[in-house]
């Protein structure tokens, strides 16, 4: 029973330490907006959030997705409600 109990919490440390919180940094290293925006259980504040801070400290160069996400912005700004989530049929 123990060999169980501690395989399992083994396990459980294995399968759920990847799984950290985005922070500041990583966002501005990472483009994590990229897969926020083909997600519509992510809110619009959230990605403009993740987007904003990806491209604070770089140069907008051509095709590099900035032009392609406001795009996707300004559509999405006229389905979301006040809060900036999506409806569930989106």
């Amino acid at each position: 029973m123990k060999v169980k109990i501690t395989f399992l919490f083994c396990l459980s440390l294995y399968v759920f330490e990847p799984i950290k919180a985005q922070t500041t940094q990583d966002t501005i290293e990472h483009p994590y907006w990229i897969q926020m925006m083909q997600d519509h259980k992510v809110n619009l504040k959230q990605t403009k959030r993740a987007f904003e801070l990806y491209w604070s400290k770089k140069p907008i160069q051509k095709g590099s997705g900035w032009k392609a996400f406001k795009r996707w912005e300004w559509m999405a700004e006229k389905v979301v409600d006040a809060n900036g989530d999506f409806p569930d049929a989106y």
